[in-house]
This record gives C-alpha cells, sequence and structure tokens, in this order.
C-alpha cells in the first residue's frame, strides 16, 4: 500500500525524500528520489532523518506516512519538518478496519 502511495507520489512531484526500513523497494518504487534509511520506532535516528531531508529539499509539502498507532510523538517530529498547510496523508492497514480488535474510531490530528 505504502509503496504504491510513495510511486504515485513520486511520479508528479519534483523532489521526493523517502525515509523506509528497508530501501530496496522503494529505490525501485522512487529512483530518482532522496532515499533514507531509517526507522520512525528510533526517535533520534528518525528526527535526524527528517533533518537531514528538510536541509537537502527544504520543509516538506506532502507527508504521506505509515505510522502505528500511539506513536504521536513521530508525528510532532514529522510535522516540525512540514510547511505549514502542508498536506499529512495517513496510510492505515486493512486491520484497523478490523471489529474484532474492539474500537473503531480512529484518532484524528489536527493541526
Amino acid at each position: 500500500m505504502l509503496a504504491d502511495a510513495a510511486s504515485s507520489v513520486a511520479s508528479r512531484a519534483s523532489e521526493t525524500t523517502l525515509i523506509a526500513r528497508a530501501l530496496t523497494r522503494m529505490r525501485r518504487v522512487a529512483p530518482d528520489a532522496l532515499h533514507i534509511a531509517c526507522d520512525w520506532s528510533h526517535p533520534d535516528a528518525f528526527a535526524e532523518a527528517l533533518t537531514h531531508a528538510e536541509l537537502t529539499h527544504g520543509p516538506a509539502d506532502l507527508i504521506v506516512a505509515w505510522i502505528h498507532s500511539g506513536h504521536s510523538g513521530v508525528w510532532d517530529t514529522l510535522l516540525a519538518t512540514a510547511r505549514p498547510g502542508a498536506l499529512l496523508v495517513e496510510v492505515v492497514g486493512s486491520a484497523s478496519l478490523d471489529p474484532s480488535r474492539g474500537d473503531l474510531s480512529h484518532d484524528c490530528l489536527l493541526y
């Protein structure tokens, strides 16, 4: 799912930065993008990767991310490198709509 979204964005954007744990697939999806290997579950390294991306391309206009629930600090880190008014798209897996997992409500982050 995220690879398809990244491919679509990269094909339309003048500059793209992809941050992912495993870059092999992302390099195939968007070969001309800036690729940074990093895992959002390591907050200091993630913040450093975002700073590198911001210094290379400037503040983000669009962020497409798949980050598990309960990690609001990651969103704060992402938004700190975004241009005011940037569009944030959260990709979620199909399990987020599985009624056996309990409450189907989804927290929305409004900035």
